[in-house]
């Protein structure tokens, strides 16, 4: 009787073993399933605000730039050649220089090669607005660059010059630099910010 008894006992505490570790197993996989979703949320949301984030350009030093992403071939004759291998180039995009110096156009596409018409290029045309005066007037690029009102008013010497074309560019990048000497009728050349000494440098494109 003793025996017979001790020997259900064993096989009680074996059962309840198996079914204590079962259950454990369950438990532990229910948990899994239930806090998984919490998880993968908690991770898209830590992706949410990091790519929000990173569309954020706008700072107060001017546009986060993305220096490995872009990297300068050559500059000549007021011609840029970029190399861009991570993101997508399209033409028309403003090149900056640190995020904050506007530095030409995009003209050109072909793969990861990326052609822009500097500040320096006679073919670079763009809309301005000198700091003062509500007109827009016309910049063109070369040596030196020029600016020049429509209706042949006066400029002022030495007030900035902002671009126009881009809405959306934060004040701190849109000025790329100021106005000079009169060089005849409404003509003036133009003091720009960036320099070709500042290349290679970090350069980003906007948008």
């Amino acid at each position: 009787m003793n025996a017979r008894c001790f020997f259900l006992v064993l096989v009680v505490l074996i059962a309840c073993m198996v079914v204590d570790n079962v259950s454990v197993g369950f438990l532990s996989r229910l948990l899994i399933q239930m806090t998984t979703p919490g998880v993968e949320a908690t991770g898209h949301l830590k992706a949410f605000f990091s790519d929000f984030g990173s569309c954020l350009v706008s700072t107060k030093s001017g546009v986060q730039s993305r220096p490995a992403k872009v990297k300068v071939l050559t500059l000549h004759y007021g011609t840029l050649t970029l190399l861009v291998d991570t993101i997508d180039a399209h033409v028309g995009q403003l090149v900056l220089v640190k995020g904050s110096l506007p530095l030409g156009k995009v003209v050109r596409v072909d793969g990861s090669l990326v052609t822009v018409q500097t500040l320096w290029s006679r073919k670079l045309q763009m809309p301005v607005r000198v700091d003062g005066g509500r007109e827009v007037v016309l910049f063109r690029g070369g040596y030196p660059p020029t600016v020049e009102a429509l209706d042949d008013s006066n400029l002022e010497v030495g007030a900035l010059i902002r671009l126009v074309e881009y809405p959306a560019l934060p004040e701190a990048s849109s000025t790329l630099g100021r106005v000079g000497q009169r060089l005849g009728g409404g003509r003036y050349s133009v003091e720009v910010f960036v320099k070709p000494d500042n290349l290679p440098g970090e350069v980003s494109l906007f948008p």
